[in-house]
């Protein structure tokens, strides 16, 4: 049998093209992958980008409302709205050359409706370097003009207990150098004090020095029961405390603020004290002084007390509110309060003992018009509502 020889070095040479083609099969293969997941890569960083640009656009828009939002403090809107438009506009936002966003104020929406009393459409528009614009429509609302204030101090619920004794002083009448002014409710003379129940009347107790003058009888103290509502005023007090410069939680505690100051006359502001828990307290022994609105809600369960024992002065508007079982707003030292004071008993028993209104020493409120409106006309907006305009 004749055995067939195999020259090994001819197939070797055989075999080279066969290989060529694999590793030239291999080579395209991995550069179409690199393509595909350089093409991959470069569409992920242009969405990236464009999604980039689209949040910064946002950002600024959004920013352009909260602007609006401090600039129209103690604006008139009427006047505001009569302006040419855009109202306010603002370039190189956060520090980016070209993004910037205009704001625009209007008494109707984009629909075409109209607003509601004490309230404006703002409408911010971001704007990208690149040209991109992204719009943000808000409802902004001035609560503040919704303030019932019609005492020097107004009392609305039911109440158990109400002192005024030593040498406090109550008055209603505009302070020297303030006059009325024609159609303004606001400036005229009120009364010292204002209820609006029988059972709150009833328990008014004036004694020693303790003055309350103003409009009315002597003492000055008016049955006003059309003019307040205890629910009304925990709703404004709820509104203006959402939007606070300044808010101070007391749960459980005892706490002392022996010099503090809030707000100034020119820049008054919100300040928000709630109090929560079973027994928590609130006492002010120095030379604590504030220009604005403070206020004080109480949701304790057993117990809740302030007290100003030191020089307090408060110049504007102080609301207290509460739904406890038992609270006490007490007075001993040479505090003053100019503007004007709400206390609100939102109790469900308003037959229960559930404030205690206590004033000694050379306590006085004393109503001015003046520290009001500087007070209410600066106070924050509300943010009803706030969509992207597609």
């Amino acid at each position: 049998m004749k055995i067939k020889e195999i020259n090994l070095h001819k197939l070797h040479c055989n075999q080279k093209g066969m290989a060529l083609v694999v590793s030239l099969l291999i080579l395209v293969m991995v550069t179409a992958l690199g393509l595909a997941g350089i093409m991959l890569s470069s569409t992920e960083v242009k969405l990236g980008g464009n999604e980039r640009v689209a949040s910064e656009t946002l950002y600024a828009a959004d920013a352009g409302i909260q602007h609006a939002m401090r600039a129209l403090r103690g604006q008139n809107f009427d006047v505001v709205t009569a302006a040419p438009q855009p109202w306010l506009v603002v370039t190189d936002f956060n520090g980016v050359q070209g993004l910037g966003y205009s704001i625009e104020v209007s008494k109707t929406n984009i629909k075409g409706n109209l607003a509601p009393d004490n309230t404006v459409y703002v409408t911010a528009t971001g704007k990208y370097p690149s040209g991109e614009t992204r719009k943000i429509e808000a409802e902004v609302r001035n609560v503040s003009t919704m303030v019932p204030v019609n005492a020097s101090l107004g009392v609305s619920g039911g109440f158990s207990r109400i002192r005024f004794q030593g040498n406090t002083t109550i008055n209603g009448d505009l302070p020297a150098g303030e006059t009325p002014v024609a159609g303004s409710d606001c400036a005229q003379n009120k009364a010292g004090v204002g209820v609006d129940t029988v059972s709150a009347y009833d328990e008014i107790r004036v004694k020693g020095g303790a003055t309350i003058t103003g409009i009315g009888m002597d003492p000055s103290i008016q049955l006003r029961p059309e003019d307040m509502n205890p629910t009304e005023v925990q709703t404004i007090a709820n509104t203006l405390a959402a939007n606070a410069d300044r808010t101070i939680l007391v749960d459980d505690q005892k706490v002392n603020n022996p010099d503090v100051s809030w707000g100034t006359q020119a820049n008054p502001e919100v300040t928000v004290i709630s109090m929560t828990g079973e027994d928590a307290r609130i006492k002010f022994n120095g030379d604590a002084d504030g220009y604005g609105i403070l206020i004080i809600n109480s949701e304790t369960t057993k117990k809740g007390r302030v007290e100003f024992n030191g020089g307090f002065n408060w110049t504007g508007l102080i609301i207290i509110t509460g739904n406890t079982s038992f609270d006490r707003f007490k007075s001993n030292g040479n505090d003053s309060i100019t503007g004007a004071v709400l206390l609100a008993n939102t109790s469900e028993d308003p037959t229960g003992e559930n404030f205690r209104i206590k004033s000694n020493g050379n306590s006085s409120i004393q109503y001015s018009c003046i520290a009001l409106s500087n007070a209410v006309n600066n106070a924050p907006l509300s943010l009803n509502a706030w969509h992207e305009v597609l």
